[in-house]
């Protein structure tokens, strides 16, 4: 009996170390399940004001409400007590503060607290109120079952976090299901450690960046194809770059890949021109639509946030339209040649392995092992699949420039003081999403690596175990040890 048992695991391995779908749902299940309870609550990026706005989303309120708070006009809702009353509790004096820990006792203290829906207060809802509501719909799907059964916000925190990581896994399988090469390359960038982080967490970034990700395996499936391109195909381009216009205005820019789909999928150059112009005017009307419905809770967010710093978007934009030379060598000496003294370093960090309220990381040599993995399934790709040319390429690298230009530029407008020589506010999971382009621009005709699927699927499944592992272990130290 041991023999077969060990012959026929062996035979199921083989095969599932073939299967990169597969190779996923496992480790986003897992992992992503473990980082839904192990991360305590609040203890992820703005995830209190994430909170808020999916509640308030939950009462199918979209746009908060101004109110006067100390003279001063403001932005909010009317949300229960309790929900305040958990942010003061599991907030306490650990996020930003490496060396506390999270006191287990809150955890009981959270069960037993009472929603209470009846007691409300107004409540600010402005930093997360700027996002489009779309952005939060699993989370406040959640919460919705929570209401329920009258759960305490603790639970509605839990009941959020795996409804986000549930839309996850679902849009990244199935994107995944739809590219028609380089699946172990997407199955490594979509487990990017900060990436699964967010997915069990109330972060709006996980619709921009599974959206991301989909519209850009529908944009490649297209060129798996001699046929016309369909109806349903042109609707589910539009339809997903729609939400991601609604998702962050820097998307925009994913408008221009529709410029890639080889032309031929249409009946003429006419329709195809027809087309992209279609989905660029769609991006920027719903662009233009919601940033107007909420332009001055962005004022009072930027204003509130400053910090005292003189911070004004219009300044900026004549500063950097009268020297733009200027701006562009302090982005170079930030993000490209990462000077000491600015932010580049800190971006790529927090881009592979930096967590909580960007107070606790993996070790560099962790970084190092999921850069090498990533590396060699992008390597392994080349000569496998489709072949993009060399126009089509140009766009995949002109759209991450401008994506890369476009998420520095808005923390420049609404973080920084006019003029300044180091960027403030630039995280390095705003690029997650441009990740995916690495994808159409990681092709060619000839293979560079000579090695099987399964020994490729080992290599790759055994690296991604030890990063997600050591991920585990180091949040796990950080909050409880």
């Amino acid at each position: 009996m041991i023999p077969v048992f060990f012959s026929q695991l062996s035979r199921w391995l083989q095969s599932f170390l073939q299967k990169p779908e597969k190779v996923f749902l496992i480790l986003a299940s897992v992992f992503g399940l473990v980082l839904v309870f192990l991360t305590p609550p609040f203890q992820v990026p703005d995830e209190p004001a994430h909170f808020f706005r999916a509640y308030q989303v939950s009462n199918l309120t979209f746009v908060s409400q101004p109110f006067q708070l100390n003279s001063e006009t403001r932005y909010g809702s009317q949300l229960p007590e309790s929900l305040t009353a958990a942010d003061t509790l599991f907030i306490g004096n650990v996020a930003g503060h490496a060396e506390n820990r999270f006191p287990l006792h809150l955890f009981r203290l959270g069960i037993d607290q009472q929603l209470q829906p009846q007691k409300t207060q107004q409540t600010l809802v402005e930093a997360s109120a700027i996002y489009s509501p779309i952005v939060y719909v699993p989370q406040a799907i959640g919460i919705t079952i929570g209401k329920l059964f009258s759960a305490p916000p603790l639970v509605m925190i839990w009941l959020g976090r795996i409804m986000n990581l549930a839309f996850w896994i679902l849009i990244m399988y199935v994107a995944l299901r739809l590219l028609p090469f380089a699946k172990w390359a997407m199955v490594i960038l979509i487990l990017n450690p900060v990436a699964i982080f967010l997915s069990a967490s109330l972060s709006p970034d996980v619709t921009n960046i599974s959206f991301a990700f989909l519209f850009v395996s529908l944009i490649l499936a297209t060129f798996n194809s001699k046929v016309l391109i369909s109806k349903r195909m042109m609707f589910a381009l539009l339809g997903v770059l729609a939400v991601l216009s609604l998702s962050k205005p820097v998307n925009l820019v994913f408008a221009l890949l529709l410029f890639a789909i080889p032309w031929k999928r249409f009946a003429t150059k006419w329709k195809f021109i027809r087309f992209c112009i279609i989905g660029i005017l769609l991006s920027g009307f719903l662009f233009v639509f919601w940033n107007y419905q909420v332009k001055d809770i962005l004022v009072a967010a930027v204003k509130s946030q400053s910090g005292g710093v003189a911070i004004s978007d219009q300044a900026q934009l004549l500063y950097i339209l009268h020297t733009p030379l200027s701006y562009l060598h302090v982005v170079f000496n930030n993000y490209v040649l990462a000077v000491p003294g600015t932010s580049g370093d800190a971006v790529l960090g927090t881009f592979f392995g930096v967590f909580g309220w960007l107070d606790t990381s993996i070790p560099l040599w962790t970084i190092m092992v999921y850069l090498l993995t990533l590396f060699l399934a992008l390597l392994y790709q080349m000569g496998r699949g489709i072949t993009l040319t060399r126009t089509q390429k140009l766009f995949f690298v002109i759209t991450f420039g401008l994506g890369f230009l476009g998420n520095i530029t808005a923390m420049y407008f609404n973080s920084t003081a006019v003029g300044a020589s180091v960027i403030s506010g630039v995280q390095g999971r705003y690029f997650i999403a441009f990740s995916i382009l690495a994808l159409g621009i990681f092709t060619a005709r000839k293979k560079i690596l000579q090695i099987s699927e399964k020994s490729i699927g080992t290599i790759l499944f055994s690296a991604m175990i030890v990063i997600l592992l050591m991920m585990i272990i180091r949040i796990a130290l950080r909050y409880y040890a």
